[in-house]
C-alpha cells in the first residue's frame, strides 16, 4: 500500500493522504468511533493518525516489520503483530 488511505465507495475518489514513511503500510485500521486510522509498515512503525487533522497522534518505534494493527472498541488498547512474533 502507498500512503494514501481509503477511498469513496461510491466514487472511489481519495479520503486521506498519509505522509511518505520508510517502507511500505502493511495494514491500515480505522478505529471503531472513526476518531484514528492505525497504520503498520514495513519501517518498523506503528502510527495512529487522527481523522480529522491527520496529524500523528502516537508513533511507536519497534525492532521488526509490523504487519498487522488493531485498537480495542474503546480505543484505550493497542495491539500490533510483528515479524518476529511479538503482539
Amino acid at each position: 500500500l502507498d500512503p494514501k488511505i481509503g477511498s469513496n465507495a461510491g466514487n472511489g475518489t481519495l479520503i486521506r493522504n498519509y505522509p511518505a514513511r520508510g517502507g511500505p503500510i502493511r495494514s491500515a485500521r480505522v478505529s471503531a468511533d472513526g476518531e484514528r486510522i492505525i497504520t503498520c509498515s514495513e519501517d518498523q512503525q506503528v502510527r495512529v493518525y487522527s481523522t480529522r487533522t491527520e496529524a500523528p497522534l502516537l508513533v511507536l518505534d519497534t525492532t521488526h516489520r509490523v504487519f498487522a494493527g488493531a485498537l480495542s472498541p474503546d480505543g484505550r488498547t493497542l495491539a500490533a503483530l510483528s515479524e518476529d512474533g511479538f503482539l
